[in-house]
């Protein structure tokens, strides 16, 4: 029963990290977060909560990037979060 549970919060991580990889290169206009990459995604036992990692593409970016892209992202969040909702019904 576990292991059922363990494979389903990893099919909505792996289905959830490719919605929002898609959303943030078509959707998202905010020219703080540029080309990023969603590394992975931990969700919760109960799937109510996500956590999304994101690199920025390319890499060696500045940590004063990095916070912009963070910026960015922040204020793109309810957008997201409600896409993510609908594309997973």
């Amino acid at each position: 029963m576990a292991a059922d549970r363990n494979q389903r919060r990893s099919r909505v991580g792996s289905e959830i990290q490719r919605v929002l990889s898609a959303l943030i290169v078509r959707e998202v206009k905010d020219p703080r977060v540029g080309n990023i990459t969603v590394t992975e995604v931990k969700v919760s036992p109960d799937l109510s909560e996500a956590r999304v990692y994101v690199v920025p593409f390319g890499g060696g970016r500045s940590a004063a990037e990095s916070e912009e892209i963070i910026a960015g992202l922040t204020h793109a969040a309810g957008f997201l979060r409600g896409a993510v909702g609908r594309a997973l019904g």
